[in-house]
């Protein structure tokens, strides 16, 4: 795998909820991880969503300004 490319996974998610933080490599994991917690938190909904796409910034370029013109004396 390049380092553009990453495993597939799934994330455990709940509209009341904090947002979701573990990566399950495989759906079935997921659906497991969604049930135990749907059995902790009754009346909440947790749902399974799968990762189609991403983006990622590899390198952010940088310009240098100039504040002040090399030709202005400055007073102080």
């Amino acid at each position: 795998m390049s380092a553009r490319q990453t495993q597939r996974f799934w994330l455990v998610w709940n509209p009341a909820g904090r947002s979701p933080t573990v990566k399950h490599y495989t759906r079935e994991l997921a659906e497991t991880e969604a049930g135990r917690l749907a059995q902790q938190y009754i009346g909440q909904q947790f749902f399974v969503m799968k990762a189609v796409a991403g983006a990622v910034v590899v390198d952010v370029p940088v310009s240098s300004i100039e504040i002040f013109s090399r030709d202005l004396e400055v007073p102080f």
